[in-house]
């Protein structure tokens, strides 16, 4: 099986790309070996899979290797701020983060952050109440013009947002935190609460992403297409060079 696989020539020809298909993969095979059936295929997939060769990022979709999953660990500030939602409201989802931990990722100096607590929808005005006991410096739900005349005036400023349904979240130590799949859509569809991160900042953070990280771009797509922003990501996608994401 080891011979048929070809895995250094795979890990070879597909290193450079941030995602292939079942269908790349065919044609790799059948470049040679234009007979292949697909059970054959199937099976070479899964040992290639198995050897750690490639790993899937979505339905019929994968990358090169074991790529490490995307980790956005939270500071004491973020924990805390989630505690006091969860110990008050156990049943809601809810996430909570700063733009300092994503600072971090990117390796910038973080200049001031914010924390965005996201909640879902018919619990924002409760969390944003509770919060309160805390800080006056607070917001709930700000307008563009809130966000760039009196959002920075803050030191520390926490932003009360509704989750939107069905956002891709994960888990770090018990903690809820913002996917990056979540993350790259959101930085398109919520430019002005994010607008330290657009331009190039945001492609490099694509870009570095979905070369070095694990995605699930069916995940992606759901999520895009919930924002409304599917079209504008495969858009950016292809100007990026950065594969295509799922259905």
């Amino acid at each position: 099986m080891s011979d048929k696989l070809r895995s250094d020539e795979i890990a070879t020809v597909f290193a450079g790309r941030p995602g292939f298909t079942l269908a790349d993969i065919r044609g790799f095979y059948t470049d040679q070996e234009p007979g292949l059936n697909e059970n054959t295929l199937l099976s070479r997939v899964h040992y290639l899979r198995k050897k750690g060769i490639i790993s899937a990022t979505g339905r019929g979709r994968y990358a090169v290797g074991g790529r490490e999953p995307f980790r956005l660990p939270p500071g004491n500030d973020e924990t805390e701020w989630y505690e006091r939602i969860s110990g008050q409201l156990p049943h809601i989802r809810c996430c909570v983060w700063s733009t300092k931990s994503l600072d971090s990722f990117l390796g910038v100096e973080t200049a001031g952050s914010v924390i965005i607590a996201e909640a879902d929808r018919v619990a924002v005005e409760t969390v944003f109440d509770l919060f309160r006991e805390y800080t006056t410096s607070l917001f709930l739900v700000p307008d563009r013009t809130i966000l760039e005349r009196y959002v920075p005036m803050h030191v520390n400023p926490v932003i009360v947002m509704p989750l939107i349904s069905e956002a891709p979240l994960d888990e770090y130590d018990g903690v809820p935190r913002p996917s990056a799949e979540k993350l790259i859509v959101d930085l398109l569809a919520e430019p002005d609460l994010l607008r330290r991160y657009q331009g190039k900042m945001m492609r490099d953070f694509i870009t570095r992403v979905l070369r070095n990280h694990q995605i699930n771009h069916d995940r992606l797509a759901r999520y895009a297409a919930r924002r409304n922003k599917k079209g504008t990501i495969v858009k950016l996608f292809r100007e990026l060079s950065v594969g295509q994401i799922g259905k």
